[in-house]
């Protein structure tokens, strides 16, 4: 996400595509889609990514005896990223065809 981040935001002007057919980097992710909330998903997904490394860490390794939220709250956090991420995924062949 460091790479879509720095394409959004200008730094750096193109992204490689993947070997497949059809797959346009760069238009999806300057898309209206990748702004829909006012800033670059990049940065969103990029912040989101680095929560979870605290997240992990919280209260050790008995944290599901000790403070039983906090895997839930993990949990919960990885279904909304899940459920977002399928959503994106439905984006770039349905509305951006790319």
């Amino acid at each position: 996400m460091t790479a879509v981040t720095l394409f959004q935001t200008g730094l750096v002007k193109h992204l490689p595509d993947p070997p497949i057919s059809g797959f346009d980097s760069d238009k999806v992710n300057s898309s209206e889609t990748a702004y829909a909330l006012g800033v670059p998903d990049g940065a969103l997904s990029l912040a989101s990514l680095a929560a979870n490394i605290p997240l992990a860490a919280f209260d050790g390794e008995n944290r599901a005896e000790e403070t039983p939220l906090v895997p839930l709250v993990a949990t919960a956090k990885a279904t909304v990223e899940a459920a977002v991420a399928g959503w994106y995924f439905y984006q770039m062949p349905t509305k951006e065809k790319a």
